[in-house]
């Protein structure tokens, strides 16, 4: 292996892991918020990706602009999060088995979002057209205007979030919530609304990982299932709940399937990424940036 090809490799990491980053905050924040896993994120990236393609592509609103596209599906996609969470969530919230009843009740959206996709789009794979052509060389590399693009969007996203989250009254009510509900109850906050809200900035962070995923890769019904294994490796690793740990998460997975692809092939890197998981967690169980609880 020369440099050129580690630098390709780390390029290719990076993108992808920007990718992951969006999926993975995702479930953390509903981890960390509402103590439940979101197994159903993969079906909305997929779902996000859909519609992506059928307002760009069928309806042909690219005449507009792609982020007249994007605002759209975002804002379809949030309030899609808001029901959803007032289906699936709301009505086991305070079970003693809620972690166990949420991983039934994704799971089931999950699966009636990819076959409802089936059913409407049918089986023929799609492809979103890319946001803007061309390509640079960094390091004796080519790389797309569209991936670099994909990169500084995801880096903008992910520190607007964090803003959102350490500086607004809104962001520090979904802090509040995580760290003690008991507390932001008498404090006033209203704890039904906060979860919404957790659920709904969950399905949005999946939206726009759905629309840069669905332009890199060929789209099918169960595109999303990848990234969710993925990204649920990353939230254990990164530490539940951990907005830092994730992020580094993120990029370390990301270089470590893309060089494990590289040398043992596709089939091993998820066997790979499982050993780190089990091993990170054997050596430290809050994660790499969690704390201990």
């Amino acid at each position: 292996m020369n440099l050129y090809q580690i630098i390709a490799i780390v390029i290719s990491a990076i993108i992808l892991g920007s990718i992951y980053a969006l999926i993975a905050v995702g479930l953390s924040l509903c981890w960390g918020t509402i103590r439940i896993f979101n197994f159903a994120q993969g079906a909305l990236l997929m779902l996000s990706a859909y519609l992506t393609w059928y307002f760009a592509v069928s309806l042909n609103m690219l005449q507009f602009s792609y982020l007249v596209v994007i605002i759209i599906i975002c804002s379809v996609m949030f309030g899609i999060g808001l029901v959803l969470e007032k289906v699936l969530v709301e009505p086991i919230i305070g079970r003693s088995n809620i972690v166990v009843l949420a991983i039934l009740t994704t799971l089931s959206a999950s699966i009636f979002l990819q076959n409802s996709v089936l059913l409407i789009f049918g089986p023929r794979s799609k492809q979103l057209p890319k946001t803007i052509e061309g390509v640079a060389k960094f390091g004796g590399q080519v790389i797309g205007y569209h991936e670099l693009l994909i990169v500084v969007l995801t880096l903008f996203i992910l520190l607007g979030f964090r803003f959102f989250l350490k500086k607004t009254k809104v962001g520090m009510a979904l802090r509040s919530v995580e760290q003690n509900r008991e507390a932001a109850l008498l404090m006033g906050i209203n704890v039904s609304w906060v979860y919404s809200l957790a659920f709904g900035i969950s399905t949005l962070m999946a939206a726009l990982g759905g629309i840069m995923i669905g332009s890199i890769y060929t789209l099918t019904p169960t595109i999303g299932e990848a990234p969710l294994l993925k990204a649920f490796i990353i939230v254990v690793l990164g530490g539940l709940g951990s907005f830092e740990g994730t992020i580094l998460a993120c990029y370390v997975v990301a270089i470590i399937e893309a060089f494990s692809t590289y040398f043992v092939g596709l089939f091993w890197s998820p066997i790979i990424l499982f050993a780190l998981m089990i091993l990170i967690l054997i050596l430290r169980p809050s994660g790499l940036l969690g704390e201990a609880e």
